[in-house]
């Protein structure tokens, strides 16, 4: 589906109208009157995903997004902060490292005291989880435990918050690189955005620049990982993107001010295409600081300061329900298909071995008959639990609905274990998550546990 940009296709992608002006993120300047208005459209998308809590699936995403690109829309503020501050308070014990670094930015983010936020010392909490990164199962790691897009995350929310990073948090960051500039054991662009933004916001601190070994080891990490992020270009029909479309928001910050890389304003380009009707809160929340060209290292600057939010529009309720309908009553099947509906049968199997071949042996398949054609892979799992066949857990993430457990067994996500969805046929995995993707006629999908 993908390919590598060459220059034929640079130059051709460079004469069609994708590229119409200047973006923030590549130029360093302003957005203009386009540009101003798709940002404008998503925030007023995501305050139409707002919660009746007035908070979003992932309040301190959609907070941060917002405040670094168009802080003075985030109506209702005082109600989102006092949500952020229970639901933050509710997981801090559960969630992982990149949730609680997300929890920080976002207060500070906010003009609020992330070493106070209703009196929870949030900077603390991320020092006790690094401690550790480095050596779990017993052994010294060379992965950290929670990966490198949350280390990433962890230590750009101790840098813009003040904090010097130690010596040996660095140099591990440092040398965990991979040979092509990568970070992650798949050479992932996300965990390379990530790191490399920290890496930047930590170019400054006392412990790089009065140690020439560290700065050097910083400049050269920088080097490889600024040509690993250009080399993973490519062309996708008349899209540019950096990795994908979702990692492109990212690498756009990262290589910000550090790159002038030809295709900048062909990814920028194609990130700002549109607002697709069906995206979710974590792909919006992304996109926005990209657009406005501002990425959380602008929170270190000392004269950050907050706007007053406009005020909350009249007749204005959240009220977005995350979840499609999966009432047995809206998904069991009459007699015969209602007028223009067409049914499609859908299999579904489990294998809960970690590591087992896709070909080995199932634990559990079953055949879902007479799915409303257009329904998603959800519905037709919840319309199988409705007849008693299969059974299911869902948590809803800032991407949609993620699921948690199958046939009884939940994956140890401390574990990094996850349910991966796999076409059977193929061997692939679906493109989208069981909330969005919709099953063909005869699909069969395996759900494989998993580690990442």
């Amino acid at each position: 589906m993908f390919q590598i940009v060459t220059v034929f296709q640079i130059s051709l992608l460079l004469s069609c109208s994708l590229v119409s002006s200047a973006y923030p993120a590549c130029d360093g300047g302003s957005a203009d009157a386009a540009l101003e208005s798709l940002i404008d459209d998503h925030v007023d998308r995501l305050m139409e995903l707002r919660l009746p809590s007035w908070g979003w699936v992932n309040t301190p995403g959609a907070v941060l997004g917002i405040q670094l690109s168009k802080m003075q829309s985030l109506f209702g503020l005082d109600r989102t902060l006092e949500t952020m501050a229970q639901e933050m308070k509710d997981e801090l014990d559960s969630t992982n490292l990149g949730k609680i670094a997300h929890y920080a930015m976002a207060t500070k983010a906010s003009c609020q005291n992330p070493r106070n936020f209703s009196g929870v010392d949030i900077i603390d909490r991320i020092w006790k989880r690094m401690r550790f990164q480095f050596r779990y199962e017993k052994m010294s790691q060379r992965i950290p435990h929670d990966r490198w897009y949350r280390y990433g995350l962890a230590v750009q929310a101790l840098c813009v918050c003040g904090e010097e990073l130690t010596r040996y948090h660095i140099v591990r960051m440092a040398r965990g690189q991979n040979d092509d500039g990568s970070w992650g054991d798949t050479h992932s662009v996300d965990d390379t955005n990530q790191v490399l933004l920290a890496i930047r916001c930590i170019q400054t601190q006392k412990t790089v620049v009065n140690r020439p070994y560290i700065r050097r080891l910083l400049r050269n990490s920088t080097i490889k990982a600024i040509s690993f992020l250009e080399s993973s270009v490519n062309a996708d029909g008349d899209d540019v993107w950096i990795g994908n479309k979702y990692s492109t928001p990212g690498a756009l910050l990262a290589l910000q001010d550090i790159s002038d890389f030809a295709e900048c304003n062909m990814a920028a380009g194609s990130m700002s295409n549109g607002l697709a009707p069906d995206e979710r809160i974590g792909a919006i929340s992304q996109r926005l600081p990209a657009m406005r060209g501002r990425s959380v290292l602008t929170l270190k600057d000392p004269e950050w300061t907050c706007v007053t939010p406009d005020p909350i529009p009249d007749g204005y309720v959240p009220n977005y329900d995350p979840e499609p309908s999966l009432e047995c009553d809206d998904l069991l099947p009459g007699a015969i298909p209602p007028p223009g509906v067409t049914w499609i049968d859908v299999r579904l199997s489990v294998q809960k071995t970690l590591g087992a071949n896709i070909n080995d042996s199932f634990d559990l398949t079953l055949l879902v008959e007479n799915v409303n054609e257009g329904n998603t892979l959800l519905q037709a799992m919840a319309q199988a639990r409705c007849l008693g066949q299969f059974q299911f857990e869902t948590v809803i993430t800032s991407f949609g609905p993620s699921v948690r457990s199958v046939d009884g067994l939940q994956a140890d996500t401390m574990n990094r274990q996850y349910w991966s969805l796999v076409d059977a046929g193929t061997e692939k995995s679906l493109p989208l998550g069981a909330g969005r993707y919709q099953p063909s006629d005869e699909q069969h999908i395996l759900f494989k546990l998993s580690t990442w």
